[in-house]
């Protein structure tokens, strides 16, 4: 994404409405151009909050919530995230673009992206056409197992319980060097000193 190109775009389409016109109405291929950068901030927000539509899609199949609530509460967060995305473009369009401002996009991104827009919008939509919930389960189901594969953490370490884990592992093995190496009188010592 060229950055640089997204602000002069961005700023020129505030010069053309302060105008009353549109960047559309006067350059089609700079609007389509802008839309496109518009775009990638628009995934990188949907898959920056891609846990809360996974854990809400859980609940459902969990049966914790019904498939109308899903629906609501599934629009709410799309439409929040809609609400970020036009707040980071006037903090850009005021501002410009500040080193912590992540403007990256990758087939993850982009395909998470896809999920959403293609598959998980329309099932919410077909609910209100008719769709039978046996039907509107199944699909979710479906839909479910896709995000999970977005759900994979580089972390080393991914949970409370490997946390707790590793600490005990590192101090045994940290005790038992420091056992073997010093002299356990000087051991026993340094032990009582940090036990005080």
């Amino acid at each position: 994404m060229n950055q640089t190109r997204f602000l002069e775009l961005l700023r020129k389409e505030e010069v053309l409405e302060s105008k009353d016109k549109s960047l559309y109405e006067v350059e089609k291929s700079e609007y389509s151009e802008l839309t496109s950068y518009r775009i990638v901030l628009q995934e990188q927000i949907y898959y920056e909050n891609r846990f809360q539509y996974i854990d809400l899609v859980k609940k459902c199949l969990d049966g914790e919530i019904n498939c109308y609530a899903l629906q609501w509460d599934f629009f709410e967060i799309y439409h929040n995230d809609m609400k970020t995305l036009d707040k980071l473009i006037k903090k850009v369009s005021r501002y410009g673009i500040d080193s912590e401002m992540n403007f990256h996009t990758d087939s993850k991104i982009e395909n998470f992206s896809s999920l959403l827009d293609d598959q998980l919008v329309p099932l919410c939509d077909f609910l209100d056409d008719g769709l039978s919930e046996e039907s509107f389960y199944h699909k979710l189901e479906q839909v479910y197992s896709e995000m999970l594969k977005y759900t994979e953490s580089t972390s080393v370490i991914k949970n409370d319980s490997e946390v707790l884990k590793f600490i005990i592992i590192f101090f045994t093995v940290v005790t038992s060097l420091a056992y073997s190496v010093l002299n356990p009188t000087i051991f026993n010592l340094l032990w009582q000193s940090t036990n005080i």
